[in-house]
């Protein structure tokens, strides 16, 4: 991307992976016809979930600050390698995307059966769910996550889980295919150095499920793109 100038901010996209340990996708978050109606903010906000959702109030709750002093080096991991992920979406055929705007974040899902993730220490293939993206209205705030306090202004989320018969999950509101996207031009170019936790959704039901991968290598879009 070209040098910032006065028509061009550049902003950090932090990119995370994360694992879903179910055998059975069910979606990152609670469904709109699901027991309690909740939110980032006011009554319903955080902290009011672990009164209508139990896992929430669970003592591996996500987004966390990664305090970088504290890491430790693990050889185990390994570099990830992303298959089918230079394909590009279409209107039509085998891969089609169909972005949602579900009342909390702008989300993707993939039907594309052969975008798969290996390696980064992943007991085999897991097959590409969701995506979904967080954002903010400023460059210090946006993602969920942190690196020693610091925020990014938009968090990318890449969902995998094991292969499992597809489930539909629909959500209300706006929503408009995608056309010649490729997931790959969204990921950092270095897959061989990211941390790595055990931690939960971070949206109700807050499933305690979940392992975290969060590249080092930031990727750049502009306020614009956002």
């Amino acid at each position: 991307m070209a040098a910032p100038n006065s028509n061009l901010t550049r902003i950090t996209l932090s990119f995370l992976l994360s694992m879903l340990k179910d055998n059975q996708f069910q979606g990152p978050e609670a469904p709109v016809n699901s027991k309690h109606h909740w939110s980032y903010k006011g009554p319903e906000g955080p902290t009011s979930w672990p009164l209508h959702y139990s896992h929430c109030g669970g003592k591996r709750q996500s987004p966390i600050d990664v305090p970088l002093a504290h890491c430790q080096f693990d050889r185990d991991l390994s570099p990830f390698l992303l298959d089918h992920f230079e394909a590009a979406s279409g209107l039509t055929g085998d891969y089609v995307l169909n972005v949602t705007n579900n009342g909390h974040a702008a989300s993707v899902r993939v039907n594309h059966d052969r975008m798969r993730v290996r390696g980064g220490g992943l007991p085999g293939s897991y097959k590409t769910a969701e995506f979904h993206f967080h954002w903010g209205g400023a460059d210090d705030r946006g993602s969920e996550h942190s690196l020693d306090g610091r925020k990014f202004p938009l968090e990318y989320n890449v969902y995998i889980s094991p292969p499992a018969p597809p489930v539909t999950v629909l959500f209300p509101g706006e929503h408009q295919l995608v056309d010649q996207f490729r997931l790959r031009y969204l990921l950092p170019r270095d897959l061989s150095r990211y941390w790595r936790y055990d931690g939960s959704l971070t949206t109700p039901y807050c499933f305690e499920s979940v392992t975290w991968t969060l590249f080092e290598q930031p990727q750049k879009i502009s306020t614009s793109q956002v």
